[in-house]
């Protein structure tokens, strides 16, 4: 692969895309996301970044093929997707499934682990 854009710099536009759904701008984070993928494809956290476009439109079916089917599949163990999953489950009212999730995560270290462990105790 050609590396006209470094990796700091993909992991800068992925960050931008991520306050750019913050912000309500899901159309110009999901072009960052899918630009970043043309570019690479096997980019983990521009295809993250594209399941939680999905997401904050309560797009959690995309969402979750995003996660399973586009990262999961190849690295299963991919804290920050599963993490990301487990988010999904809760806000798609499959507690159970979200809950297996972060009682997985939770004993890890991390920002996958520090998330895992926010959603268990907002769910009590």
């Amino acid at each position: 692969m050609d590396e006209w854009i470094s990796e700091t710099q993909r992991q800068h536009l992925v960050e931008v895309g991520l306050a750019a759904c913050h912000r309500g701008r899901v159309a110009r984070a999901r072009a960052i996301f899918e630009g970043l993928l043309a570019f690479d494809p096997a980019f983990r956290p521009a295809r993250i970044g594209l399941a939680f476009s999905h997401l904050v439109v309560d797009g959690f079916d995309r969402a979750e093929d995003l996660l399973k089917n586009g990262v999961l599949a190849g690295h299963p163990d991919d804290d920050e997707a599963r993490a990301m999953l487990a988010l999904v489950y809760q806000l798609a009212g499959r507690p159970e499934e979200a809950r297996a999730l972060q009682l997985e995560l939770a004993g890890r270290t991390g920002p996958a682990a520090e998330l895992a462990r926010a959603l268990l105790e907002a769910g009590r």
